[in-house]
């Protein structure tokens, strides 16, 4: 690890050019008919904070050693997580030379991505990542005997152009920068290779519906299209006829483009790399759609 001094040098340098680069919700009920909201809020965690993000990283509120640690530097996350268990294996880089984020963990609780890990040998503990309007956003306090510094963390999906006035955030030729760039390309920008960070999780393919009967039987590509409600209400799916739709749970709607042959839907949400797959058969004005652990849920068509 070099030098504090070097470190502010590298942040100074980089803080204009390289800060420019910086599923489906889950249905409330199984086949039985029981309610299952726990598993609800987890499918909805999934498709906020899962996938690959690009934003940037201010340093603030440093003292002693760490006062001159100032300015904004490139910083990238990617959040993959296990649908069936809620398991995160989480990754955030920043552009400050040789002082990666080490030994980092995340979990859900309640609305929240919870982190912990270590940054320039001072771990941090507990720290709450939240999401609001696209935005996530954690506040991370380092501290050493040395002194102290407060990192603040905004990200926003790959190629997102919905920045507003986040501080720190991209402005737009910031945005145009970074535009139609992977993730990889971004990581080898700020100074990752491939080798410091996880692949993405692959598409998810759930066992085929049961088709055992008549009225189970595949449907011809299209008959996906429109609104379906969960029988109880509350979660809205809407397949529109150019390949986009969105799914609503309560205020929360999130879009995404699909594709459908009659029996199965790719659905890829706003923001992710990987689409999901999910059998789904429909029977009259009734929809049955795997959710993402494997179980069949029923729509009614509004």
């Amino acid at each position: 690890m070099k030098k504090i001094l070097a470190i502010v040098l590298v942040i100074v340098m980089c803080s204009g050019l390289l800060c420019a680069c910086g599923g489906k919700t889950e249905t409330p009920a199984d086949v039985n008919g029981d309610t299952t909201s726990e598993s609800a809020v987890k499918e909805e965690l999934v498709v906020r904070y899962g996938g690959d993000w690009n934003g940037c990283v201010a340093f603030v509120d440093g003292t002693d050693k760490y006062e001159d640690l100032t300015g904004t530097v490139a910083a990238i996350a990617r959040f993959n997580i296990d649908r069936k268990s809620g398991a995160i294996t989480p990754f955030i880089g920043l552009n400050v030379e040789d002082t990666p984020i080490e030994d980092l963990t995340a979990r859900f609780e309640s609305e929240s991505i919870v982190i912990s890990g270590k940054w320039i040998s001072a771990d941090f503990k507990d720290i709450i990542m939240t999401e609001n309007n696209g935005t996530i956003s954690a506040r991370i306090p380092i501290e050493k005997d040395s002194g102290s510094v407060t990192l603040v963390f905004n990200f926003r999906r790959l190629d997102d152009t919905g920045w507003t006035d986040e501080n720190p955030g991209l402005s737009e030729s910031q945005i145009e920068y970074c535009k139609g760039k992977s993730f990889d390309e971004l990581a080898e920008i700020i100074g990752y290779s491939k080798s410091d960070y996880p692949e993405p999780l692959t598409a998810q393919t759930p066992t085929q519906a049961d088709t055992t009967n008549g009225d189970s039987a595949n449907a011809k590509a299209g008959a996906i299209i429109g609104s379906w409600e969960y029988t109880n209400g509350g979660y809205v799916y809407t397949f529109n006829s150019d390949g986009t739709g969105s799914y609503s749970a309560g205020s929360t709607v999130m879009e995404f483009t699909y594709e459908d042959d009659g029996s199965n839907v790719k659905i890829l949400y706003t923001g992710n790399t990987s689409p999901n797959e999910f059998a789904y058969t429909v029977s009259g004005n009734t929809l049955s759609i795997e959710d993402s652990f494997g179980e069949k849920v029923e729509y009614t068509k509004k």
